[in-house]
Formats: C-alpha cells, sequence, structure tokens
C-alpha cells in the first residue's frame, strides 16, 4: 500500500527526501515547467532529451517519453536503453515489484509496439499509479494511470524501489482507459 502524505507536506517536499537519484532529475525537469511549442517550434529542453539517445536529437513533435527516462536516467550516472522507443523498456534492467523509483511501462493493448514510459512516484487517491513522466499532455507532468494498463515495472541493475507514498496532489491528471 501506500503512506498518506500530511496535507501540510508539499509534494516537492516528500520526493525530494528520496534517494533515487533519477526521481530527483525528473523532479528538476518538473520544476523546469517542460512543454512542447505548438506549431513549427520545438523546445530545445525536450531535444536535448532526445539527444541522449542512439539516434540524437529530434524535435518535440516525435514521441519523447522515453527520451525523458533516458535522459533522466543518465543524469543520474545510470545505464539507460538509449532508445526514443518505450518498448524498449520492457526488458531494461531487471523486473521489480512496484515502487517508487520504478520505470513504468505501459503497453498499448491494440498497437503493441506503442506505450508509454515513465517514472513511477506513487498512487492517487483512487490507487492509480502516478508517474512523472514526459510527453504526457506534452508536457513534463504528474499523470495517474489505472494498475492493469501497466505491462512491467523495471530498475536498474544493483536498484530497489522504495516505498511508495499516496500521493493526492491537486491537478494530477489522469488516464481512465
Amino acid at each position: 500500500m501506500g503512506t498518506i502524505l500530511p496535507a501540510s507536506m508539499g509534494l516537492h517536499e516528500v520526493l525530494r527526501t528520496t534517494k533515487i537519484p533519477w526521481v530527483k532529475a525528473a523532479l528538476d525537469e518538473l520544476d523546469r515547467g517542460v512543454k512542447e511549442i505548438p506549431g513549427p517550434g520545438s523546445n530545445p529542453r525536450i531535444e536535448a532529451y532526445h539527444a541522449v539517445t542512439a539516434a540524437g536529437a529530434a524535435p518535440d513533435g516525435i514521441a519523447w517519453c522515453a527520451s525523458f527516462v533516458c535522459f533522466c536516467l543518465q543524469r543520474a550516472g545510470q545505464r539507460h536503453t538509449s532508445s526514443k522507443a518505450s518498448k524498449s523498456y520492457r526488458t531494461y534492467g531487471v523486473a521489480h515489484p512496484i515502487g517508487l523509483g520504478s520505470i513504468g511501462v505501459i503497453q498499448n493493448p491494440i498497437r503493441r509496439n506503442r506505450g508509454h514510459v515513465g517514472i513511477v512516484v506513487g498512487y492517487d487517491e483512487r490507487w492509480r499509479v502516478v508517474l512523472l513522466g514526459g510527453n504526457q499532455a506534452d508536457s513534463v507532468c504528474l499523470r495517474a494511470y489505472p494498475f492493469r494498463k501497466f505491462k512491467t515495472f523495471r530498475m536498474p541493475h544493483l536498484w530497489i524501489p522504495e516505498p511508495m507514498p499516496l500521493l493526492i496532489p491537486s491537478g494530477v491528471g489522469g488516464s481512465t482507459r
């Protein structure tokens, strides 16, 4: 289960207590307010996420959830898949029970080559898994997904996830499908 956070304790303060460095890297990106630029422009920060992958920099119109995870893991000194594809994380590191810092991988039930990936940071009040990820509503943000959507939860080798808090932040978007 999770821990209910005191109302007086802010989300960032709770998550910043983690010892998992890629969660801290992702929080730094959340604090930057990274969003896609509509139209023909492209956000240089998202291009930097793509740049850490084997295929290199790309505009923000290219799916970038996996590039965001690669970027956060690299900033934390961890190996990553070097791929822009979320499915590359289905076999990353080691499978592990869900926890704070897990890499959560969602597989599209119809188009199995498609999906989503992000960093697990907790549960919401409806016990959906909260991901801190990129390319969620065209931005770096927190988003809740039903547990049943997840194909796997992974961790880098030699790491174990921390216990997950129950987050009840205002403004966490969600997917009910």
